[in-house]
């Protein structure tokens, strides 16, 4: 199968949610994370994070920080 139909295919299967950031470096054999986000952006494929998900993640570094 050509890489450009593997890729498109890796893309298409984050997008929607059944391949996970580590599954396609895997797939498409990158090395470190950093290519593989590198390759997700290019791709058009953005992580799916919302207001709420920043405001958990803020209140749980202050809660470790205030320990």
């Amino acid at each position: 199968m050509p890489h450009r139909v593997v890729e498109a295919l890796a893309a298409e299967e984050y997008r929607t949610g059944i391949l996970t950031a580590a599954q396609v470096q895997e797939m498409l054999g990158l090395t470190s994370r950093w290519d593989t986000d590198a390759f997700l952006k290019e791709h058009r494929c953005f992580l799916d994070y919302c207001e709420d998900d920043l405001a958990r993640d803020i209140a749980v570094i202050r809660d470790v920080s205030a320990q």
